[in-house]
């Protein structure tokens, strides 16, 4: 009797703990595998993206972009400056052509300053900056071309587009140095036109940019 005393209280506490450990092992297991689930499949079901409003935006971008690409065509004939970068450019600083500025009637595709009080411009609202303001958007073009070819603070622009004359340099090279200039302060603009310039200009849109340049000059001829 008393080696069966001894034996039942030795085997019934094995048996107690041994359930509990199994019992919150496993539950918790289950428990975080729904949850990961739930997780995962969650964020997939609103991921959903109304294809009409991507193919409106799309549209108005192209169609944008091809009208701005006319003018610079046009004024740029003597390809001071690739007008892909300009054109990438212009895409950024104006957001596609949906920037305030260009709403207030700026008619300035590249956010050019103005540091004079007496020259037509629009007051930023977040900074003291003046964004100077155009008759229609062929002469903010013809300005920035300007300042490309004339000013010093435009040097390294203009040894760079040598080089890429040369093929010792690329448009992305030519896209730095402008950012070197200081033009814009958003440290990622570089990257941001970049960006657009081989993923939109010389990319998606390539081949219908070149038959509009070919077809503009070919009306001339």
């Amino acid at each position: 009797t008393q080696m069966d005393k001894l034996i039942a209280p030795k085997e019934k506490p094995i048996d107690m703990q041994v359930d509990k450990l199994i019992e919150p092992k496993e539950k918790p297991t289950n428990m975080q595998v729904d949850k990961l689930t739930e997780y995962k499949e969650q964020p997939t079901t609103l991921k959903t993206v109304d294809i009409t409003k991507v193919s409106a935006l799309e549209s108005f971008k192209k169609e944008w972009l091809f009208d701005t690409a006319k003018k610079v065509y046009s004024i740029n004939k003597n390809n001071i400056i690739p007008n892909d970068i300009i054109l990438a450019i212009n895409s950024e600083e104006t957001g596609w052509g949906t920037s305030g500025f260009l709403k207030k009637g700026s008619n300035n595709l590249f956010n050019i300053q103005s540091f004079d009080k007496n020259v037509p411009h629009i007051k930023a609202q977040d900074s003291k900056n003046m964004i100077k303001k155009y008759d229609n958007e062929e002469d903010s073009i013809k300005d920035f071309l300007n300042m490309v070819q004339n000013s010093k603070k435009y040097s390294r622009v203009r040894e760079t587009i040598q080089d890429f004359n040369k093929g010792k340099a690329s448009k992305n090279d030519i896209v730095d140095a402008i950012a070197a200039t200081g033009y814009a302060e958003n440290k990622k603009w570089p990257s941001n036109v970049k960006d657009i310039l081989n993923r939109r200009i010389e990319g998606k849109n390539k081949n219908e940019l070149l038959n509009l340049y070919n077809s503009l000059y070919d009306t001339k001829k």
